[in-house]
């Protein structure tokens, strides 16, 4: 089994571009529980190894914790959640809860990354859930239900995950506690082995700024991302690798990057404050004067430097540019694609993007025509023949056909499922496929499910313990 003293650390610790809705704003502050039994006993003497390690665990909390700063600040409404950890991290987590996509901010280098949480291992856990009936506590001032989650990596070391939760607050879920998204309701405090977190305020606010991105902040991968935090910490590793036999080195007079092989020769003198690494051989970098453009692998400068925001799509050599607020696509030759002129753009995928303008959102294609009128408080994503947007008037989605904008099929949340014309969709708290056509082609009847990855999709079972693969046709993949 693996050290207990780091599974905890790492579930009561970690806590890892918007538009706010107008709804309450809940902020939630959370302090460290720690069982006074555990801060008894004396890991010098103790022979019992996990006994030790929790001890060890708990006086690490209380010395995290001595100086009663919040050891996680969570706001949620009901469509979004903001997370940050006071103790070990400067940066916080954006969820949309919408799409499920997370924005993990890095405030000390001005960058954020944009993640599908299906994607991310951390947002895949499928846990059992049990409610527990008849169990009451009021935290915070709020009256909580309890829930359990049994955990363990083999039948003779097993503990149980305690989650005590109010469904009078919008569900929250983030990092590593990615399997709160199944609980209905904000957990206020979740507990194992005598450790864990547990909600000592609880406010309201309609300050809807915490969900958005700075202006002047830049999106970067995770790699770059990941990079540059460890650089702002580490005060003395300052090269990193950029491309094959290329590193970008920094000059501590100067305070810039510049670029150099690994034997040392420069390439590039110092002269930009961020330097990506090269995709395609392009690098998106930003000046000493905050503004982003992209050079080549030789230094050539492709990307004049005039842009507040530039992101690089590999797929199809565009880029997504931020100008005066306003955002539009560019070619690899800075060939005007679509004007920056939208509020938010996506990059074009399948000759299409969606576009928010005057708080509406809508779809065009490569040649700017608006396709789908920007009626729509929110659209999720599209296909090359259909698209999938929220209700107006409720929090459903709805599948439309591109050609003819007409509603084909609505649910509690549908989303492309990566295989054909099927689309997963959630009805009464169960999982299922459906067509184009908004037929049922794969029963709703699943615990959990996700979309397919080469053919084959995880789907759950209430009653079974483990998950298991299904094909396109529905069928149990042995």
């Amino acid at each position: 089994m693996k050290n207990i003293l780091s599974s905890i650390v790492i579930l009561i610790l970690t806590v890892n571009q918007v538009i706010a809705q107008k709804n309450p704003i809940h902020k939630i502050s959370f302090s460290f529980l720690v069982d006074e039994s555990l801060l008894a006993i004396d890991p010098e003497t103790e022979t019992d190894e996990v006994k030790k390690e929790l001890a060890m665990a708990a006086a690490f909390a209380l010395m995290l914790t001595a100086d009663d700063k919040p050891l996680a600040e969570v706001w949620v409404n009901k469509d979004y959640i903001r997370a940050t950890n006071g103790l070990l991290m400067e940066h916080y987590e954006i969820v949309n809860k919408k799409n499920d996509i997370r924005t993990v901010v890095y405030p000390s280098s001005e960058t954020f990354t944009i993640t599908d949480s299906e994607s991310d291992p951390n947002f895949t856990h499928d846990y059992e859930i049990e409610f527990i009936a008849g169990e009451e506590r009021i935290i915070a001032g709020y009256k909580c239900k309890l829930a359990k989650i049994e955990l363990g990596e083999d039948s003779n070391q097993k503990y149980e995950i305690s989650i005590w939760y109010t469904e009078a607050i919008p569900t929250i879920y983030w990092g590593e506690y990615a399997y709160l998204k199944k609980i209905p309701g904000a957990a206020l405090e979740i507990s194992t082995l005598g450790l864990g977190i547990v909600a000592d305020s609880i406010n309201i606010t309609n300050d809807e700024s915490v969900f958005v991105i700075p202006e002047n902040y830049q999106q970067v991968d995770d790699i770059t991302a990941s990079m540059l935090e460890n650089i702002e910490n580490s005060g003395d590793n300052l090269e990193y690798e950029i491309a094959d036999n290329y590193l970008a080195y920094y000059d501590e007079e100067l305070l810039l990057y510049g670029i150099k092989d690994f034997d040392g020769k420069i390439i590039i003198e110092p002269r930009y404050s961020i330097i990506q690494p090269f995709q395609n051989d392009i690098s998106i970098v930003t000046d000493g004067n905050n503004k982003t453009g992209a050079i080549n692998i030789s230094g050539q400068v492709i990307v004049p430097f005039e842009y507040d925001n530039l992101t690089y799509s590999t797929a199809n050599n565009q880029f997504l540019f931020g100008k005066n607020g306003k955002f539009g696509i560019m070619d690899e030759k800075c060939n005007i694609i679509i004007p920056n002129q939208y509020d938010e753009l996506s990059i074009l995928e399948k000759g299409y993007a969606i576009f928010l303008k005057q708080d509406k959102y809508g779809i065009l294609d490569s040649n700017n025509n608006i396709v789908v009128e920007p009626t729509f408080d929110y659209i999720a994503e599209h296909t090359d023949s259909y698209f999938i947007a929220t209700d107006n008037d409720s929090d459903d989605y709805v599948l439309y056909a591109l050609e003819n904008k007409k509603p084909i099929a609505t649910y509690k949340y549908i989303v492309y499922a990566q295989a054909d014309d099927l689309f997963l969709v959630v009805k009464d708290n169960k999982y299922g496929f459906i067509n184009g056509m908004g037929q049922v082609v794969i029963p709703i009847k699943y615990s959990y499910a996700h979309p397919f990855v080469d053919g084959k999709a995880q789907v759950s079972l209430e009653g079974l313990e483990e998950s298991f693969f299904i094909n396109v046709k529905g069928e149990e993949i042995k």
